[in-house]
């Protein structure tokens, strides 16, 4: 094992020294110094190159390959073979320009030293500056300066030379980005707009350590600091952002891995994503058997990889840092109703779909409990998964949609905290009004019934409800009436998202779906969604579609139908 690390001088050019002092130089052995100037690289409509001046100091390569390496026609594996066989004590190129027709960008202190056959000991950039034209306006870069220590190319070169790019994994012992800015247009908002239509994206620093095994990536940390992302105010993008109680996006990201090649372990001990005034979002992820071939092979060998691969734990904790708050303002404003009555239907919701969802697994009520109990006190929520008995491969995963199957296989625990204290009881969930039993209410009993009964009857809403609060009521429940062609026509709302449809004797399957103030359904035929605003009054449920048309239905309640 190697840790990628500055080499201050290579065993070629201290081998080299020693034997120009003994007088023992050869041809084979020499090093030299090569300078090009003005190199102009041109690649007709694509774009071209200039350099002004290249200084290679202490390589193994002719003039001719130097040459090779800056001109547009040298084919790509005679290139790449360069390239892997090159040795130099420091590479100098004090500017480059690259331009097109739309514009150019200008990379200033570029600087190489310690390259031998495919690493690089120390690479640097002073910066780039660029302006260029799209065709929705200006686009400018600017970037600080940005420095790699121990830089391994391998894979890269030999992606670009077979033409797959899936296994081109860099390694490296230190990356420093020092700021990037970047601004462009908004294809969708004119330019006449009111505060313009131009789009800022910040990036403050990168800073990231690793270590590597040959190819193999063994240790990476990182950290973006500074991330930002200002959106024009008159954008569609800036309007939901201030709406949502935000000017300007600013995020900062943290990761850790690690990799054993001989227990074929990965491990992301950390991968937080944080955002101003919003909270943070932190995952932690480790599998097993997995084959090095996930950093080093082709496309078709790391998909491989991942599919023989396993997990053995996950967990996911959001820390409330003002983002529930301003959800929870967002929505409301969008239902039409106070924060609190959305927090306390949102809580109650919890406790009744969470259960029904997860098959009335006794899970479900306490992960419901926490649920509900974030909601009332949005601090600290963790969510684990881990594998019961073996881990669990990626391959029986995609076997484990059922609910229940899920749950017998995997342990989850849901764990809201207050402050960082130990978990608090749950509170008392606010009733929605009308609100149906937490699980589906089971079909009556055998003995014949007429059609529609008054014991079948919903409780009757004591105030008309719109919105999530009466398609609270239907859950669990059905509806009946005459659709459009006057035929008689049930439904019945399952809480896992399912609707089913009598028309006659007809019975159909479909999907429902919340979508702002409008409930959505689609059925297999279906081309798209049909969305309709729901509102209940007693016992009545009228659904309105877009052209403003509504029509009435009797609730009932469960599934006296048996659908």
């Amino acid at each position: 094992m190697t840790s990628v690390l500055v080499r201050p001088v290579t065993k070629s050019l201290l081998l080299s020294a020693i034997f120009s002092m003994s007088g023992f130089a050869t041809g084979a052995l020499a090093l030299e110094t090569i300078t090009l100037d003005n190199v102009v690289m041109d690649n007709g409509e694509k774009g071209t190159a200039t350099v002004r001046k290249v200084e290679i100091v202490g390589t193994n390569l002719t003039k001719d390959e130097v040459q090779k390496l800056f001109t547009v026609g040298t084919p790509k594996e005679e290139g790449v073979a360069i390239l892997k066989k090159m040795v130099a004590s420091r590479i100098d190129i004090p500017e480059a320009v690259i331009s097109n027709k739309e514009g150019k960008v200008t990379i200033s202190g570029m600087q190489a030293t310690d390259v031998k056959e495919g690493r690089v000991g120390h690479a640097a950039m002073a910066g780039f500056d660029g302006a260029f034209t799209s065709e929705n306006g200006p686009v400018s870069l600017k970037s600080g300066p940005l420095a790699v220590d121990g830089a391994g190319l391998t894979g890269i070169l030999s992606a670009v030379q077979t033409g797959d790019m899936g296994g081109s994994a860099t390694q490296f012992g230190h990356i420093s980005w020092q700021g990037l800015e970047v601004t462009a247009p908004d294809k969708d908002t004119p330019a006449s707009t009111p505060g313009g239509n131009i789009v800022k994206f910040k990036l403050g620093a990168l800073v990231a350590d690793g270590t590597a095994e040959g190819d193999v990536p063994l240790k990476t940390k990182g950290e973006i600091k500074g991330l930002t992302v200002e959106l024009p105010p008159g954008s569609a993008g800036g309007q939901s952002l201030k709406a949502a109680g935000f000017d300007v996006l600013s995020l900062g990201f943290t990761f850790a891995s690690d990799y054993n090649p001989a227990q074929k372990s990965f491990a992301i001990d950390d991968f937080t994503v944080t955002g101003a005034n919003m909270g943070s979002l932190g995952l932690k992820l480790k599998l097993g058997s997995v084959d090095k071939t996930l950093f080093t092979g082709a496309t078709a060998e790391r998909t491989s990889a991942i599919m023989a691969g396993n997990v053995s734990g996950l967990e996911l904790k959001f820390v409330n840092g003002g983002l529930a708050e301003k959800a929870l303002a967002f929505a409301a404003a969008q239902q039409g109703m106070p924060p609190e009555a959305l927090k306390a239907q949102a809580s109650a919701m919890a406790n009744q779909f969470i259960p029904a969802m997860l098959g009335g697994n006794p899970v479900g009520l306490k992960i419901a409990e926490q649920v509900s109990s974030f909601i009332n006190n949005p601090k600290t929520l963790t969510v684990s998964a881990t594998p019961k008995g073996a881990p669990l491969a990626f391959t029986e995963a995609f076997g484990l949609m059922d609910p229940s199957a899920f749950l017998n296989r995997i342990d989850v625990m849901v764990l809201a905290q207050a402050d960082g204290a130990a978990p608090a009881a749950p509170p008392a969930a606010a009733p929605v009004p009308a609100a149906p039993a937490a699980t589906p209410a089971a079909p009556p009993a055998a003995a014949a019934a007429p059609p529609r009964p008054a014991a079948s009857a919903a409780p009757a809403a004591t105030q008309k409800l719109t919105g999530l609060a009466a398609w609270n009521v239907l859950v669990g429940n059905s509806i009946s009436g005459k659709n459009e062609d006057g035929d008689p026509i049930v439904e019945y709302y399952l809480a896992n998202g399912t609707v089913k449809q009598l028309v006659d004797d007809e019975i159909s399957t479909g999907k429902w779906a919340v979508r702002g103030k409008t409930v959505c359904f689609e059925y297999p035929d279906d081309d798209d969604e049909t969305c309709y605003e729901v509102a209940v009054d007693g016992n009545v449920a009228t659904f309105t579609d877009e052209d403003g048309s509504g029509r009435r239905y009797e609730i009932l309640k469960g599934n006296p139908k048996k659908l």
